[in-house]
């Protein structure tokens, strides 16, 4: 936190960081592994792992930072690895096993209070990674009762930069009080302002489930979802400037999550059901509130990343992988599955204020969401039934890539004033 100092020199670096990685592998395990024989009752297994990390920035409180190269960035890499691998032999009852994930964590920037922040080259970003595996893998022979096995992922990472301020309409960047972030330079060496948020997420969960003899039901559901992860640059009641260059304001998301469903089950007379989905949704914002941006060009992007960053274009890549075979069984069983990525990208200035921002640029103003073009979503596999006459094939859902969730919009009150285009 920065309250009320003054931070000065040529290379200003202010950074906070958190990681479950280790040496390069994950971190944060859960393991459970279990064998019953002979039991009469419900044999029960849980794996469960949770992270809530907080990495924040705090710079507020009419506190001064000036630097010539000037660096602000939260940030931090989860690394995670589940597994429960349990067996049954000869139980009455049946067989539960259960992996329950949640990764969250908030990697956040917030400069408030009447703060000043400015240099030649100012670089603020904020991060959040995310890498992790679980498997669930299940066997039952001779048993009674039902075999359920049951995963669910939730993944949502926070990354989000947020200036806010108090400007009134007659406010101008010199009155007393404002939140300010200014960037210098002049013709010959231009400044540079950027504000950039990313999510990054790679997941693969599994469930490897192998029934045999069993004379009642089977059950698998595998289930990834990623609604709630978010990256965001807010900007309420502030002052953005850079005199000879550009603004860039960038929140961006790659995320590519894959679920497995690997079923075998033989000799089974009553019901066998595999339930499998990949949800992956991300949200990617800009927001802008009763704020004066003042700049060469201006650049708003929802769902990119600044141009000459290695992850210049968000995209997403959800699949779901089925492989379900059934031999001997005495009726059909029952497929769900399913896989569709979605980008909800949003531009929005003035949603919330009526006093309306300015927007001001010497060249361009470009206000713009990812159009999801690389996106992908793809469910594979195969479904065999053999005993049964006609050994009928279940069919698997069609991935779904939505394209239809992001918008731009602008307030009554807002002005937006190019020399060249918007």
């Amino acid at each position: 936190d920065v309250y009320k100092r003054q931070v000065q020199g040529a290379i200003v670096g202010i950074t906070v960081g958190a990681t479950t990685e280790r040496n390069g592998e994950a971190g944060l395990l859960a393991e459970a592994r279990s064998l019953e024989v002979g039991g009469v009752t419900v044999s029960i297994d849980t794996a469960s792992l949770t992270t809530n990390l907080d990495a924040r920035v705090q710079i507020g409180n009419n506190a001064r930072v000036d630097g010539t190269m000037l660096s602000i960035s939260a940030g931090q890499v989860q690394s995670v690895d589940v597994k429960m691998d349990a067996g049954t032999i000869a139980l009455v009852a049946g067989r539960q096993g259960k992996i329950d994930v949640e990764v969250g964590g908030k990697s956040a920037i917030d400069i408030s209070g009447g703060a000043q922040v400015s240099g030649n080259k100012l670089d603020i970003r904020s991060n959040n990674t995310v890498r992790g595996t679980s498997t669930l893998s299940g066997y039952s022979v001779r048993v009674a009762g039902a075999d359920v096995s049951k995963h669910t992922v939730s993944i949502k990472p926070e990354s989000t930069i947020t200036i806010t301020g108090s400007r009134q309409a007659t406010d101008t960047i010199t009155s007393a009080g404002m939140t300010v972030v200014q960037a210098r330079g002049d013709f010959g060496t231009p400044g540079m302002l950027d504000l950039v948020t990313t999510n990054d997420i790679i997941y693969t969960q599994k469930n490897k489930i192998t029934g045999v003899a069993g004379v009642s039901v089977t059950l698998s559901t595998n289930h990834l979802i990623t609604d709630g992860s978010l990256s965001q640059v807010k900007v309420d009641g502030a002052f953005l400037r850079n005199a000879f260059g550009d603004v860039v304001m960038a929140a961006n998301t790659r995320g590519v999550t894959t679920t497995i469903s690997d079923l075998l089950v033989v000799s089974v007379s009553s019901f066998s059901k595999s339930d499998s989905n990949n949800d992956l949704t991300v949200r990617n914002s800009i927001l802008i509130d009763n704020s004066s941006i003042e700049a060469d060009s201006i650049l708003a992007l929802a769902g990119n990343g600044k141009a000459s960053d290695p992850l210049s274009t968000g995209y997403l890549l959800a699949n779901d992988n089925v492989s379900f075979t059934l031999v001997g069984i005495a009726q059909i069983p029952d497929v769900d599955s399913g896989a569709k990525a979605r980008q909800i990208n949003t531009v929005l200035i003035d949603g919330v204020s009526s006093s309306g921002s300015l927007l001001k640029a010497q060249r361009n103003v470009r206000l713009e969401t990812n159009p999801s073009t690389l996106d992908q979503a793809k469910v594979n596999g195969t479904v065999q039934v053999i005993g049964l006459n006609l050994n009928p094939t279940a069919k698997l859902a069609d991935g779904v890539v939505d394209t239809t969730s992001s918008k731009v919009a602008t307030g009554a009150a807002t002005q937006i004033l190019s020399l060249i285009h918007i």
